[in-house]
């Protein structure tokens, strides 16, 4: 268990750093989505780990205080992606919905500007909105308007950049 009050962020912050160390090395309590909380050996055993066995230097590095901002800013960076991957899904529905060109996905549109983000998100768009395992109806079909909504044929530019 870490204590939820207290400053944790920076190096120095030893105390919860070196709570979350006890369970690394089978001491305290842990939580695991198998288990819920227990005993750290119990719950490392539950999950198909062992204690870690502390050599030299390794207590400190345990609790130098970067790995919790190392930690934040992984976690920060899987929601990000997450929301890249929802923006995309969603994109592709409003697409479907409004029945839009994906032309505006073409793979040369986008090979013309050097950001390799731009052409991933508009490659996952032209996927999702036409496979050979899930055609879609309207990619075919021609069309009257000329040009889709700008929101939509922008997203490549917008989204790619957090690539």
């Amino acid at each position: 268990l870490i204590p939820a009050q207290g400053t944790v962020g920076a190096s120095g912050d030893l105390a919860p750093l070196a709570h979350l160390a006890q369970g690394v090395i089978g001491e305290g309590q842990m939580w695991s989505p198998k288990t819920g909380w227990g005993e750290a050996q119990e719950v490392l055993a539950a999950n198909n780990m062992v204690p870690y066995q502390l050599t030299p230097k390794d207590g400190i590095s345990m609790i130098n205080g970067t790995q919790f901002i190392c930690g934040v800013g992984a976690e920060a960076l899987h929601r990000a992606k997450n929301c890249v991957r929802t923006t995309i899904i969603i994109t592709a529905m409003v697409f479907d919905i409004l029945e839009g060109h994906s032309n505006a996905f073409d793979d040369r549109v986008h090979a013309v500007r050097p950001h390799s983000g731009q052409r991933r998100v508009a490659a996952a768009l032209k996927a999702l909105c036409n496979s050979s395992k899930y055609p879609s109806e309207i990619y075919e079909l021609e069309k009257h308007d000329v040009q889709d909504p700008y929101t939509i044929r922008c997203v490549p530019q917008v989204a790619g950049v957090t690539l």
